[in-house]
């Protein structure tokens, strides 16, 4: 019986790693995931965003420069926007493009991607 507690208390000090370890791993899967959820929000976002200035060239037939000063690009970083029509003369195409970055500094380097979107609408 003394020989299983003495090993009992020896073994003691080895649940640290695995705490530590487990620890490490979750808090590398929350920040995984929460930089996903960020650019899956951010892509849908830049999508309606699309979607608006397409549906915005048709119906007004003005730039995408006008709906940009009347709508505002405040929300996206270096937005880059463009409309244009389609050889059947009456399919417009929108494509916009804008900086996201990560939601949280990891190390000192700057996690930037450019994230593009593109939308189709069609006149009659």
């Amino acid at each position: 019986m003394r020989k299983l507690l003495s090993r009992v208390i020896q073994e003691g000090g080895s649940m640290a790693p695995l705490g530590i370890g487990l620890f490490t791993i979750s808090l590398a899967m929350i920040l995984v995931l929460a930089a996903a959820t960020s650019l899956f929000i951010f892509q849908k976002r830049l999508t309606n965003y699309s979607e608006e200035l397409v549906l915005f060239a048709i119906s007004t037939g003005e730039s995408e420069q006008s709906f940009l000063t009347k709508v505002g690009s405040q929300q996206f970083r270096s937005l880059r926007a463009e409309v244009k029509q389609l050889e059947d003369g009456l399919t417009h195409e929108a494509r916009a493009c804008a900086k996201w970055t990560i939601p949280f500094r990891v190390t000192n380097l700057s996690w930037q991607f450019d994230v593009c979107s593109h939308a189709r609408a069609r006149s009659e």
